[in-house]
């Protein structure tokens, strides 16, 4: 990745002796297995210390580099394509993104607050909000809230309703998201008691078009 270099280089003798592409490897390593640190290094020979500080430094490069990759289209031309590639999933017409929230596993904070942030799955955790696109893409990140906070408390308090509810050029288009969301003229949610065809049928197109960021998470 070489817009990364320049920031895994170090200005200087002090900073750490591995070229960019090994540092990279060690990370994304890490990211993909969420095994020990030490057992990380062992692959390439290297030691705990040095591999917590390249996990560091690369994380810090790769978040820097966020706003240039992770954002919503700009132009009504780029929504229009969004449109139809969600639509070539499932024929689930007008839908610009979808969106659901996941739990980053963290320690505990300590403290008198930190059962905040223990989820209703009992673990200490951050609960990230992703929206997608329909290329496993991600158009907006949100990982600032504790893990007991609501998908629901989230989406409510984000930039990402607030473009929808105003029909700005962001808003131009279908939410989809579970029944953890409440359905609105802008966002969509399954019917939790389908009782004819049509609402089946409705329910099946709303989950395969939806099945990118469940294949995301599954992948977390």
């Amino acid at each position: 990745m070489p817009m990364l270099e320049p920031h895994l280089k170090k200005p200087s003798n002090k900073g750490l002796p591995f070229a960019p592409e090994i540092m990279i490897l060690v990370t994304l390593r890490y990211y993909a297995n969420g095994s020990f640190q030490k057992l990380d290094g062992d692959v390439m020979n290297i030691c705990q210390q040095s591999v917590s500080r390249i996990i560091t430094t690369v994380s810090n490069s790769i978040a820097l580099q966020m706003k240039m990759f992770v954002k919503f289209p700009s132009t009504v031309e780029d929504i229009n394509q969004v449109k139809q590639k969600f639509f070539e999933v499932a024929q689930f017409p007008g839908v610009i993104r979808c969106i659901d929230c996941t739990h980053i596993k963290i320690r505990s904070p300590g403290g008198m607050s930190s059962e905040v942030y223990r989820n209703r799955k009992g673990f200490f955790s951050i609960n990230v909000q992703a929206v997608t696109r329909p290329n496993l893409e991600f158009f907006d990140l949100v990982a600032r809230w504790p893990g007991s906070t609501h998908d629901s408390f989230i989406y409510n308090s984000s930039s990402v309703k607030q473009s929808l509810n105003i029909g700005d050029l962001q808003g131009q288009g279908m939410l989809l998201g579970d029944s953890g969301y409440a359905v609105s003229s802008v966002c969509l949610t399954p019917f939790l008691s389908p009782n004819s065809i049509g609402q089946e049928m409705y329910n099946n197109y709303h989950i395969v078009t939806n099945l990118g960021f469940e294949t995301i998470k599954t992948a977390d």
